[in-house]
């Protein structure tokens, strides 16, 4: 917590009606810093760019899953059957919970935009698990443009 801008002696700050990008690993959308106390997802959207499915328009791979499918994935008793994502290098995970953690899963630690909601992009060249080329990074760029 950054007491100077979060608290309400302070700027009294949250994130709240912020959106934040990261463009990483991934995240694993099951994790509860990023759900909202009823149990709902604060990702509005997740882009994996090695994901098999349908691509989006105007690029030529990956899947993408809005909060509507994240949600009935959280509902599921299984949820990664349901959606199968996950942060394998869990990188992108410790990012979104340093930027906007809302502090439920990791011992009351939050983030500095504890209320922003999320858009995520999971870098990848298809078939490969190592991190991304530049092209992925650029078009993940582009998708945060557009979404």
């Amino acid at each position: 917590m950054i007491t100077s801008v979060q608290s309400d002696t302070g700027f009294g700050l949250s994130g709240k009606g912020t959106i934040i990008t990261t463009l990483d690993s991934g995240i694993t959308y099951t994790h509860s810093d990023f759900q909202n106390e009823n149990h709902t997802t604060r990702i509005l959207y997740l882009w994996d760019q090695a994901a098999g499915g349908t691509p989006l328009i105007g690029f030529k791979n990956g899947a993408e899953y809005n909060s509507s499918g994240l949600n009935a994935a959280l509902r599921s008793e299984y949820p990664f059957q349901v959606i199968p994502e996950i942060d394998l290098l869990v990188h992108g995970t410790a990012i979104a919970g340093i930027t906007a953690g809302n502090g439920r899963a990791d011992s009351g630690k939050k983030g500095v935009a504890l209320e922003a909601v999320l858009t995520i992009v999971k870098l990848g060249e298809k078939g490969r698990e190592s991190f991304a080329r530049t092209t992925e990074l650029m078009r993940g760029l582009k998708y945060v443009k557009k979404s």
